[in-house]
Parts: structure tokens; C-alpha cells; sequence
């Protein structure tokens, strides 16, 4: 962790006084007296990458920002703005669902973290019709597998969508310079089209990126909350013991230069009041949906 951990500065967190405060308690410490030790330090650390694998025990911290903030949309409940009730599940990926909405408007629910292949969705979307806007709903996605090939479709060309600093040194703070990280576009999807993402505090880790990736192409606006974050890929290492830890590896910055691990701000905020969930609860249509739906319809 010392050596090699990249969040010490960002989150104010003060390594030797960790190390001091639990070190004397893993001396002649029973398993499960260490296993409460190690929770503590990822607790202090409030880092959802951070995790320990010991034998059919699994530590990580349990973040408060990954609550789900109110009722999010499921299909059931935007049915009444669609012009056909079907749902796709594509055999390949199980990992988004589509619905055509009013007014040539396409919704997606990117919610799971296998692989996405950009060859069936492109067959995909030619059956419907979106040429007033695209929403991407990324709101209960907790990470995974980043979705390189879902960002390429957005675009032509090579981009560089987010940059990155690694270690180069034992130091908390030797870094290399910034390093570009960037994408080859397919152009499945016109430049002229807008798309609306959805976000809140559960979008984490891969879809952090995504939305990072996404948020400064032109015809693209964020709608929701700031991120739950998760800025940096992972490295795993297997102790002496058979145990296993993985902790990020590198700082993640979008094309601005804005670190990421503590989320990404939306072009327009949406918080969700006591009075609106209540509507929600009441109408089964949620905020966020309805203002990106209008947004587009105003378009």
C-alpha cells in the first residue's frame, strides 16, 4: 500500500498514521482478529477498489454513496412513452436492454459488466428509430468491464477520451507525467444525434469511466448526479499466504485534466427531493427519466 497505492493525497489519507494504528494489532493476531484489522484499513481508505480475498471471505468497503438514492426507471414504468413494449436482452451480451420510445427517441439501460460487442449493436439499433436522441441509462451500473467498444460507436476517428498517471516510484507522490488514454471510433452513431446520459451516486468504477469518456463529446449531456466515482484500474497481488488483494493502480483524469476517482459532475443536476420520490412512488416515472425524455423532445 505505501509503495504503491495512488489516492493518499486525493483522499487525505495519512498512511504512516494507518500503518501505526493497526500494525501493533496483527501481532500474534487469530485470523479473525486480522481479518477485523484489514476491514478497518479499507474502511479508513473509503476506496471501493480496495478489497481482500481471504480463503471464503471476501473485505471491502461497504460505501455509503452506492445506496441507491430513491426508485430508479424499469422498463415497466416508462411503457406509457413507448410505442412497443419490447425489451432486448441480445444472447451475446445480457448486459443493456432497449426501448423505443415517442418520438424517434431510443433508451438504453447499460446496467451489467459483461463484455459489449459492438457488432450486435449495431444490427440492434437499425430497428429502431432514434434520430431525435438516444438516453443511456448507466444509473444502477456498479462497474465491471469498461465498455470501450459502446464508446466507439459515438465517434469517428481516434480520440483521446480520459488520461492517466502511473507509478513510477516508492514515493506517494512519483507519478509519471500524463498519459493519453484513447479510442478508435466506429461512427455507428451519427454526430448529430443527441444523447443523454443518466447518472447517479451507484454509477461506479467502469461506468465512471464511461461517463468520464462520454461527457465532452459535443452532441452528449449528462442529466442526474455527480458519480459514485472509482477513478483508476485495478492491480491484483497474491500474498505469502494464499490471501488475495487488489488496490487501484493509477490516477484517472478526463480530457480536462479532472481526476475522476470522486465522480463526474452532470451538465444538469438533478437531486432528487422527499416530494419527488413520492411522485415517483405515486406515477412510477421518475425525474431524471422525464426531464431527459423533455430534453430531447425540445431538441
Amino acid at each position: 500500500m505505501d509503495q504503491k497505492y495512488p489516492y493518499f493525497d486525493e483522499k487525505n489519507v495519512d498512511w504512516n498514521s494507518i500503518y501505526g494504528r493497526y500494525y501493533s494489532r496483527t501481532r500474534n493476531a487469530s485470523t479473525e482478529e486480522y481479518l477485523q484489522v484489514f476491514q478497518e484499513i479499507i474502511d479508513s481508505l473509503r476506496d471501493g477498489h480496495v478489497w481482500l480475498k481471504a480463503e471464503n471471505t471476501v473485505l471491502y468497503y461497504d460505501s455509503p454513496v452506492a445506496e441507491i438514492d430513491g426508485y430508479y426507471t424499469w422498463f415497466s414504468n416508462i411503457y406509457q412513452y413507448g410505442i412497443a413494449t419490447t425489451q432486448h436482452n441480445p444472447e451475446v451480451d445480457k448486459c443493456y436492454s432497449t426501448l423505443q420510445l415517442k418520438g424517434d427517441i431510443l433508451y438504453m439501460q447499460y446496467y451489467t459488466s459483461p463484455k459489449f460487442h459492438a457488432d450486435t449493436f449495431e444490427q440492434l439499433i437499425k430497428t429502431y428509430s432514434y434520430k431525435n436522441g438516444i438516453i443511456i441509462d448507466v444509473r444502477l451500473n456498479g462497474g465491471g468491464q469498461e465498455p470501450v467498444e459502446l464508446i466507439s460507436c459515438f465517434f469517428n476517428g481516434v480520440k483521446t477520451v480520459r488520461y492517466e498517471k502511473h507509478k513510477k516510484g516508492k514515493g506517494h507522490n512519483d507519478f509519471t507525467d500524463y498519459f493519453p488514454i484513447q479510442i478508435t471510433g466506429r461512427g455507428t452513431i451519427d454526430g448529430n444525434i443527441p444523447v443523454v446520459i443518466l447518472t447517479s451516486k451507484q454509477t461506479y468504477s467502469a461506468a465512471n469511466f464511461f461517463v468520464a469518456d462520454m461527457k465532452y463529446l459535443d452532441n452528449v449531456t449528462i442529466i442526474g448526479t455527480t458519480t459514485g466515482g472509482g477513478g483508476s484500474p485495478r492491480q491484483t497481488y497474491i500474498l505469502p499466504n494464499g490471501w488475495i488483494y487488489a488496490s487501484p493502480c493509477s490516477r484517472s483524469y478526463d480530457i480536462k485534466y479532472n481526476s475522476i476517482e470522486s465522480g463526474v459532475t452532470p451538465h444538469i443536476e438533478i437531486v432528487l427531493t422527499p416530494e419527488m420520490k413520492e411522485e415517483m412512488r405515486l406515477t412510477g416515472i421518475d425525474p431524471v427519466f422525464k426531464a431527459a425524455y423533455q430534453y430531447l423532445l425540445d431538441k
